[in-house]
């Protein structure tokens, strides 16, 4: 795939995964899980979120979920609850990406 991003800007229900990168925008509202390689959002997000590479976290973002993921940054305001794990993922990167 290449260096494109999939944006979600309206409602989503269901499963996500992408071998590549995500944004889930201000206005968009998730109830899934996330299986992706990068991520950004701004957004609400209710599942599990599990990123290989760089997680984004805005100030407008609420996370209901837990999170796994390589390196993080979280903006101020941000609410996010759930368990976090962050960091130690690079050495399985290849092994955590959605589709080989």
């Amino acid at each position: 795939m290449g260096s494109e991003t999939i944006v979600i800007e309206g409602l989503f229900d269901g499963e996500i995964l992408v071998n590549g990168s995500l944004e889930i925008t201000q206005n968009a509202e998730i109830n899934a899980n996330i299986k992706v390689n990068k991520l950004s959002i701004y957004g609400k997000v209710k599942g599990n979120i599990e990123v290989a590479d760089s997680l984004l976290v805005g100030g407008t973002a609420v996370i209901h979920g837990d999170i796994k993921a390589g390196a993080v940054t979280i903006a101020a305001g941000a609410v996010i609850d759930g368990q976090c794990s962050f960091g130690g993922m690079s050495d399985n990167r290849e092994k955590n990406r959605p589709y080989s």
